[in-house]
């Protein structure tokens, strides 16, 4: 994680998520991380993770509606 800008580094995170959970495979993590760091940076910042995430609950609420 970047201190300044707590900014976490998607290798960083995906061997974290991966250590949480090996049901998805590194190379998938990585496709879905790339996804969040929307500017190419190579970093998710929480800006990010969060317009990913609401992205997703947004769209899941359209259908259950």
């Amino acid at each position: 994680m970047d201190p300044e800008t707590q900014d976490i580094h998607i290798k960083a995170f995906v061997e974290k998520i991966y250590s949480i959970d090996q049901t998805q495979s590194k190379a998938e993590l990585f496709t879905t991380c790339h996804h969040l760091d929307e500017d190419g940076s190579g970093t998710i910042s929480l800006d990010e993770f969060i317009a990913f995430f609401q992205a997703e609950f947004d769209d899941n609420s359209d259908l259950a509606a």
